[in-house]
């Protein structure tokens, strides 16, 4: 490592989660937020040693940036900027508090902390973060929303046993304006 990724607290994977950790408005050096190996925890994780436990962005759209398109990305998609368009092969979207979305994916996992505006289909589970703003239909096996969130659309819960199609047509669903 050299001195200059010393000067900033580690190699690529350790900037990276410094990175989430300042876009979903949490303190790089709270120790409670991070693991072991100082990378910023998953929300969701449970307490052993998943591989899943913290969150890596693979992409990182930064406060100031906009982006208009389509981006394909494998992996985490970290938003702190604007981004209008369509996201493919996309695993796990991340909206920190001051990025915002204009579109409908379809991802692993989604935590908001900004604005989305647009639908969420999420295979897992999906995160509204205190001051998130979200305008359309959320669908998941498990949807977490936080005091203080704007929320304006349906929200599907899906049975974590069916799968696809099927599990949208059998969901429950809860409106909110």
């Amino acid at each position: 490592m050299s001195n200059l990724e010393a000067k900033r607290g580690g190699g690529r994977g350790r900037s990276l989660a410094n990175a989430a950790a300042r876009a979903l408005g949490l303190d790089p050096n709270d120790t409670e937020s991070r693991d072991s190996r100082g990378a910023l925890k998953n929300p969701f994780a449970r307490e052993n040693d998943d591989p899943e436990a913290e969150i890596v962005p693979n992409c990182h759209i930064g406060v100031g940036s906009s982006f208009r398109g389509t981006l394909m990305i494998e992996g985490t998609l970290l938003v702190d900027g604007d981004f209008e368009g369509d996201i493919l092969n996309c695993a796990r979207i991340v909206v920190g508090p001051y990025g915002h979305v204009q579109a409908d994916v379809h991802v692993r996992e989604a935590i908001v902390a900004g604005t989305f505006d647009g639908g969420i289909q999420a295979e897992e589970r999906i995160l509204l973060m205190s001051g998130a703003r979200v305008k359309g239909d959320l669908t998941a096996s498990a949807i977490m929303i936080d005091e203080g969130v704007r929320f304006s659309g349906r929200c599907t819960m899906l049975d974590e046993t069916l799968s696809g199609e099927s599990a949208a047509n059998r969901g429950t669903t809860m409106r909110s304006t």
